[in-house]
């Protein structure tokens, strides 16, 4: 048996969230029962999260759509508002073109010397992936 299998046996490590912080594991259960789709179990966890990350949620559910589809982000959105009573923000005000060249600025240092290739790749499959990417 090696050592990460004895750590998820013992209830301790990453295999039960130790690594996590509560408010990360509340966010992480969040993403994981918006997938799920098990509405009981989404509603359990957002209530966790509205007391521990609240502010965090708002991101985790605006970008579940890329993941799960918009009926199901919507659906989150909604059982999220009537659970913590939050109205929904502002909309944004920043310049997008501004938010474009941040996007890339973050992507080019993720991939470093991969990110040509990983653009030109991506393009290839389809351009507006890669300009969504």
């Amino acid at each position: 048996m090696n050592g990460s299998s004895r750590q998820a046996e013992k209830g301790d490590g990453a295999a039960s969230g130790g690594g996590l912080d509560r408010g990360l594991r509340a966010l992480v259960r969040v993403s994981g029962a918006v997938a799920g789709r098990d509405q009981a179990r989404l509603d359990a966890v957002l209530e966790e999260a509205l007391e521990n990350r609240p502010r965090d949620v708002e991101e985790v559910l605006v970008q579940s759509y890329l993941f799960v589809g918009f009926p199901s982000a919507l659906n989150a959105m909604a059982r999220w508002r009537r659970i913590s009573g939050r109205p929904a923000p502002p909309p944004r005000t920043d310049d997008p073109g501004l938010r474009l060249d941040r996007g890339e600025d973050v992507c080019r240092r993720v991939y470093g010397d991969q990110y040509e290739r990983l653009r030109s790749n991506i393009a290839e499959l389809h351009p507006d992936l890669d300009r969504w990417m």
